[in-house]
Protein backbone atom coordinates (compact mmCIF):
# COMPACT_ATOMS: atom_id res chain seq x y z
CA UNK A 1 0.00 0.00 0.00
CA UNK A 2 1.43 3.37 -0.99
CA UNK A 3 1.80 6.13 1.61
CA UNK A 4 -0.92 8.24 -0.04
CA UNK A 5 -3.35 5.33 0.17
CA UNK A 6 -2.56 4.94 3.87
CA UNK A 7 -3.35 8.61 4.43
CA UNK A 8 -6.62 8.39 2.51
CA UNK A 9 -7.67 5.24 4.36
CA UNK A 10 -6.82 6.80 7.73
CA UNK A 11 -8.77 9.91 6.79
CA UNK A 12 -11.82 7.85 5.74
CA UNK A 13 -11.71 5.66 8.84
CA UNK A 14 -10.82 2.48 6.96
CA UNK A 15 -7.65 2.35 9.10
CA UNK A 16 -7.27 3.77 12.57
CA UNK A 17 -3.51 3.29 12.99
CA UNK A 18 -0.23 3.18 11.12
CA UNK A 19 3.41 2.31 11.57
CA UNK A 20 5.05 3.49 8.37
CA UNK A 21 8.72 4.47 8.20
CA UNK A 22 9.54 6.64 11.17
CA UNK A 23 8.29 9.84 12.78
CA UNK A 24 10.04 12.14 10.29
CA UNK A 25 8.52 10.56 7.19
CA UNK A 26 5.22 9.84 8.93
CA UNK A 27 4.90 13.50 9.89
CA UNK A 28 5.66 14.65 6.35
CA UNK A 29 2.89 12.33 5.13
CA UNK A 30 0.51 13.98 7.62
CA UNK A 31 -0.42 10.75 9.36
CA UNK A 32 -0.51 12.49 12.75
CA UNK A 33 -3.39 14.61 11.44
CA UNK A 34 -5.61 11.64 10.57
CA UNK A 35 -4.46 8.62 12.61
CA UNK A 36 -6.01 7.78 15.96
CA UNK A 37 -3.01 5.65 16.93
CA UNK A 38 0.67 5.50 16.13
CA UNK A 39 2.21 2.13 16.89
CA UNK A 40 5.78 1.14 17.69
CA UNK A 41 8.22 -0.52 17.50
CA UNK A 42 8.94 -0.74 13.82
CA UNK A 43 10.24 -4.21 14.61
CA UNK A 44 10.63 -5.14 10.95
CA UNK A 45 13.29 -2.53 10.23
CA UNK A 46 15.77 -2.16 13.08
CA UNK A 47 18.06 0.02 11.00
CA UNK A 48 17.71 1.49 7.58
CA UNK A 49 20.62 1.18 5.19
CA UNK A 50 21.27 2.23 1.64
CA UNK A 51 22.44 -0.18 -1.00
CA UNK A 52 24.79 0.32 -3.91
CA UNK A 53 24.71 -2.21 -6.72
CA UNK A 54 27.43 -2.15 -9.34
CA UNK A 55 28.59 -4.40 -12.12
CA UNK A 56 31.36 -6.44 -10.46
CA UNK A 57 33.46 -6.81 -13.62
CA UNK A 58 33.29 -3.09 -14.42
CA UNK A 59 34.03 -2.19 -10.80
CA UNK A 60 37.06 -4.49 -10.64
CA UNK A 61 38.32 -3.05 -13.94
CA UNK A 62 38.56 0.41 -12.36
CA UNK A 63 41.87 1.62 -10.95
CA UNK A 64 42.21 0.95 -7.22
CA UNK A 65 41.90 4.63 -6.30
CA UNK A 66 38.51 4.91 -8.08
CA UNK A 67 37.27 1.71 -6.45
CA UNK A 68 38.21 3.15 -3.06
CA UNK A 69 36.43 6.44 -3.83
CA UNK A 70 33.25 4.48 -4.61
CA UNK A 71 33.58 2.43 -1.42
CA UNK A 72 34.12 5.50 0.75
CA UNK A 73 31.33 7.48 -0.93
CA UNK A 74 28.88 4.58 -0.41
CA UNK A 75 29.94 4.25 3.23
CA UNK A 76 29.74 8.00 3.82
CA UNK A 77 26.26 8.49 2.35
CA UNK A 78 24.92 5.47 4.21
CA UNK A 79 26.35 6.72 7.51
CA UNK A 80 25.05 10.24 6.89
CA UNK A 81 21.57 8.95 6.02
CA UNK A 82 21.42 6.79 9.17
CA UNK A 83 22.46 9.60 11.54
CA UNK A 84 20.19 12.11 9.79
CA UNK A 85 17.31 9.64 10.09
CA UNK A 86 17.87 9.28 13.85
CA UNK A 87 18.16 13.04 14.39
CA UNK A 88 15.05 13.90 12.39
CA UNK A 89 13.00 11.07 13.90
CA UNK A 90 13.69 12.44 17.36
CA UNK A 91 12.55 15.94 16.38
CA UNK A 92 9.43 14.75 14.58
CA UNK A 93 8.34 12.28 17.26
CA UNK A 94 8.17 15.27 19.59
CA UNK A 95 6.12 17.20 16.99
CA UNK A 96 3.70 14.29 16.59
CA UNK A 97 3.25 14.14 20.38
CA UNK A 98 2.72 17.89 20.68
CA UNK A 99 0.73 18.78 17.57
CA UNK A 100 -1.71 15.99 17.01
CA UNK A 101 -4.29 14.00 18.86
CA UNK A 102 -2.68 10.73 17.80
CA UNK A 103 -2.10 8.33 20.70
CA UNK A 104 1.34 6.71 20.58
CA UNK A 105 1.09 3.08 21.65
CA UNK A 106 3.36 0.05 21.84
CA UNK A 107 2.25 -3.09 20.05
CA UNK A 108 1.01 -5.56 22.70
CA UNK A 109 3.51 -8.30 23.54
CA UNK A 110 1.31 -11.08 22.08
CA UNK A 111 1.26 -9.20 18.75
CA UNK A 112 5.05 -8.84 18.78
CA UNK A 113 5.43 -12.52 19.71
CA UNK A 114 3.19 -13.52 16.80
CA UNK A 115 5.06 -11.26 14.37
CA UNK A 116 8.37 -12.68 15.59
CA UNK A 117 7.15 -16.23 15.01
CA UNK A 118 5.76 -15.38 11.58
CA UNK A 119 9.06 -13.77 10.65
CA UNK A 120 10.96 -16.86 11.78
CA UNK A 121 8.65 -19.08 9.73
CA UNK A 122 9.15 -17.01 6.58
CA UNK A 123 12.92 -16.87 7.07
CA UNK A 124 13.07 -20.62 7.65
CA UNK A 125 11.20 -21.17 4.39
CA UNK A 126 13.48 -18.76 2.51
CA UNK A 127 16.74 -20.27 3.73
CA UNK A 128 15.53 -23.84 3.23
CA UNK A 129 15.24 -23.22 -0.51
CA UNK A 130 18.08 -20.80 -1.18
CA UNK A 131 21.68 -21.66 -0.22
CA UNK A 132 22.85 -18.05 -0.76
CA UNK A 133 20.09 -16.69 1.50
CA UNK A 134 20.98 -19.35 4.09
CA UNK A 135 24.65 -18.32 4.01
CA UNK A 136 23.81 -14.63 4.41
CA UNK A 137 21.28 -15.29 7.16
CA UNK A 138 23.72 -17.49 9.13
CA UNK A 139 26.41 -14.80 8.88
CA UNK A 140 23.94 -12.15 10.02
CA UNK A 141 22.74 -14.24 12.97
CA UNK A 142 26.30 -15.15 13.99
CA UNK A 143 27.29 -11.48 14.00
CA UNK A 144 24.13 -10.46 15.85
CA UNK A 145 24.83 -13.02 18.57
CA UNK A 146 28.50 -12.03 18.78
CA UNK A 147 27.68 -8.40 19.61
CA UNK A 148 24.76 -9.06 21.95
CA UNK A 149 26.79 -9.09 25.19
CA UNK A 150 28.53 -5.83 24.32
CA UNK A 151 25.29 -4.19 23.20
CA UNK A 152 23.63 -5.08 26.52
CA UNK A 153 26.20 -3.09 28.49
CA UNK A 154 26.86 -0.30 25.98
CA UNK A 155 24.20 0.83 23.51
CA UNK A 156 21.23 -0.45 25.46
CA UNK A 157 22.44 1.17 28.69
CA UNK A 158 23.24 4.41 26.90
CA UNK A 159 19.76 4.74 25.45
CA UNK A 160 18.11 3.84 28.76
CA UNK A 161 20.09 6.42 30.75
CA UNK A 162 18.21 9.47 31.99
Amino acid sequence: VAGGEIYTNLERGVLDATEWIGPYHDYLMGFHEVADYYYYPGWHEPGTVLELIVNKEKFEALPSDLREIIRIAAYRINHWMWTEFDAKNSIYLKKIREEGSTEIKAFPQPVLDSLKQSTADVLDEMIANDPQAAKIYRAYQDFRKSIQDWSEISDKMYYQAN
